[in-house]
């Protein structure tokens, strides 16, 4: 797979060649590496992993999709206007047969979970001098499990940002840091990409003289200050924690920051305004099955989204009556 990817490559001048990728730390990071291993090469961004619309191609020749779920008639599109397209996206298989279209999902090529795109430039490849990197990518989309051979290589070449391979570990590390400082410039991608791409000759440590980092800084003390003055907007049981964080900064952070701080098993969700964040950064729960309740979805069963019309309160009944409903399935169960 490594040699036909290879080969694509070589057949274009860099020239020819368009990345489109997710705004957040694991797109800018495998488009960062993309970059390093073929060249100078056009990188357009989408807020949205779900594109609804394609950027313009200006006679591009190569197509590359990094963490992005495009739909069968965007690929398509592209096909039918001779342009070759190789999809190294991680959410949901599209697997088109077609001699210039070549999926490369991790679930189908590798059978594996918990990849990201960055997780598979590393597995592709293994460019070991930006292997950090590609951890930050990894780390920031919770893709870590199937990877462990990226963390272990991390852990004996970058010991300060790495001390120990395992979840709890690398949640509090400099490398899932790293990965939180990237994701302040989701608004505006090219100045993640840009320091990415810096830190490649500069080393890591760029990131924490950066703007971005004292945002971070900044937006860290606001969520401090958000859950301590909000309980009230808290509801939790045994087997999950819900926040209302509408018309609040940064919604979908308040959930992860509760969920680092308990370290438990439990589904942590979040409303905002009729967005749904859920995480379970350390049990089994499948939060793609709750995500599913509200017509969402999810790359892997540690992090999901959905959008609703029901207000906090239904939202929390519809969830309550889930896991009722499994209590009662386990009670029932003989087997």
């Amino acid at each position: 797979m490594k040699e036909k990817i290879i080969h694509i490559f070589k057949n274009y001048a860099a020239t020819d060649i368009l990345i489109y990728t997710h705004a957040d730390h694991d797109g800018i990071c495998a488009a960062a590496a993309l970059n390093y291993l073929f060249g100078d090469i056009a990188t357009v961004f989408s807020q949205s992993f779900r594109p609804r619309t394609l950027p313009s191609f200006d006679n591009k020749k190569l197509f590359v999709v990094c963490d992005l779920l495009l739909s069968p008639g965007q690929v398509y599109s592209c096909l039918k206007n001779a342009i070759e397209v190789i999809n190294f996206d991680h959410h949901d298989i599209l697997d088109i047969k077609h001699d210039k279209y070549l999926c490369l999902n991790p679930k189908k090529i590798c059978g594996k979970e918990f990849i990201s795109s960055s997780g598979l430039v590393w597995k592709l490849f293994r460019p070991e001098k930006i292997a950090w990197i590609l951890g930050v990518g990894s780390a920031g989309d919770l893709a870590i499990e199937d990877v462990p051979d990226l963390f272990d290589f991390i852990a004996k070449q970058y010991p300060a940002l790495v001390q120990s391979t395992d979840l709890k570990s690398i949640y509090y590390s400099k490398n899932f840091e790293l990965a939180q400082i990237l994701l302040m410039s989701f608004d505006a991608p090219e100045i993640g990409f840009n320091l990415v791409k810096e830190s490649i000759d500069t080393g890591y440590e760029v990131f924490y003289q950066s703007e971005l980092y004292r945002l971070y800084l900044e937006k860290q003390k606001a969520i401090e200050n958000f859950l301590s003055a909000n309980i009230n907007r808290f509801v939790q049981n045994k087997f999950f924690v819900a926040i209302d964080s509408s018309n609040q900064n940064y919604a979908g952070s308040y959930s992860v920051k509760l969920n680092l701080i308990n370290k438990d098993g439990r589904l942590y969700l979040e409303h905002d305004n009729g967005r749904l964040f859920f995480r379970n950064y350390f049990g089994n729960e499948d939060v793609k099955a709750v995500a599913k309740l509200f017509g969402g979805s999810g790359a892997h069963r540690r992090s999901g989204g959905a959008r609703t019309r029901k207000s906090f309160e239904n939202v929390i009944s519809v969830i309550n009556a889930y896991f009722a409903g499994r209590a009662q399935q386990k009670l029932f169960a003989f087997d």
